[in-house]
């Protein structure tokens, strides 16, 4: 490092610089800074994070996360996240900052830890130096809200309705239902429901309003959920799902159609989703819609 790096405990106060580096390094990774600032001090107890930065010449230049994976019951899966901001990389600072979290996994009791790395050979190269290994890529795509194909015409007996107008209870339902069979190297299991409040539907950046349910007579039986950044004009498909008994009908593309008319009409310019590549249902879907791929990041494995 060619100046002196001090690694410290993240306060709220950095939050704005952490995330004007997110904004440059991952634009399609969206988190708005009020959604950081809400979400730092109500991180439950059970993940046992560590969230620390890296400070050179005063000012914040990195940061490192490490905590439990509690979205899933698999005894010690966890996860460390690395950010560098672009023009203080190459001198060492991210291998501090990930020896700082690989300390604190090895505390907490991690035993598979999963990092996602950009698709570039030189970070998964850094990452494979830290005995990461590739294991599956991730897609992230955007597309123009405002240029959609025409709405397919709604099935006899088929509703659209928001998820302010489905309420919590019966969208968490429909989310603990549908996110286990999401592809992964591990395998997802949704949080209890008062956590889910906390972090999910009370986020500062879910966006009610543009989240849409389909109900199939009365019953809900597929839903997408939206978060934006109104101040960038960006949003997040931030899960999309459709119950097993409801599935080969058409409900992911009518929710994800309707959902982005929405996001058009609320005046955002830039719509983002991730798929993991095996995923063909929703990347036909997402396809059709318009998103094309603007990057790749790899889920990278490492046990300890």
């Amino acid at each position: 490092m060619s100046a002196e790096v001090i690694i410290r405990p993240t306060t709220i106060e950095d939050l704005p610089t952490i995330a004007a580096i997110r904004l440059a390094t991952y634009p399609y990774l969206v988190r708005s800074l009020e959604a950081y600032q809400q979400r730092f001090p109500i991180v439950p107890e059970r993940a046992r994070k560590l969230d620390v930065v890296a400070v050179a010449d005063g000012l914040v230049v990195g940061r490192a996360t490490a905590e439990l994976d509690i979205f899933t019951t698999e005894q010690g899966a966890a996860g460390v996240d690395v950010l560098v901001a672009a023009e203080h990389r190459r001198q060492g600072i991210g291998t501090a900052l990930f020896a700082q979290a690989e300390l604190h996994l090895g505390e907490i009791g991690a035993r598979r830890v999963r990092a996602w790395v950009p698709g570039e050979p030189d970070l998964l190269n850094w990452a494979r130096g830290l005995d990461f290994e590739p294991s599956r890529p991730v897609s992230y795509s955007k597309a123009d809200p405002t240029a959609l194909p025409a709405m397919p015409d709604l099935p006899p007996g088929v509703t659209l309705v928001s998820t302010a107008d489905l309420g919590p209870e019966a969208t968490y339902e429909l989310d603990r239902v549908t996110v286990t069979d999401e592809p992964g190297d591990v395998e997802i299991e949704m949080i209890p429901y008062e956590e889910w409040l906390a972090l999910e539907w009370d986020d500062v950046d879910r966006r009610h309003d543009l989240s849409v349910v389909a109900l199939v007579d009365g019953v809900p039986a597929a839903y997408t959920v939206v978060q934006a950044d109104q101040e960038t004009g960006r949003s997040w498909s931030g899960g999309t799902g459709v119950l097993r008994d409801f599935r080969g009908r058409g409900l992911a593309k009518l929710v994800k159609s309707d959902s982005l008319r929405r996001v058009a009409a609320a005046g955002i310019t830039a719509a983002y989703t991730a798929n993991d590549d095996q995923n063909a249902p929703m990347l036909a879907v997402n396809n059709w819609l318009g998103y094309r791929v603007t990057a790749t990041q790899w889920s990278c494995l490492r046990t300890l």
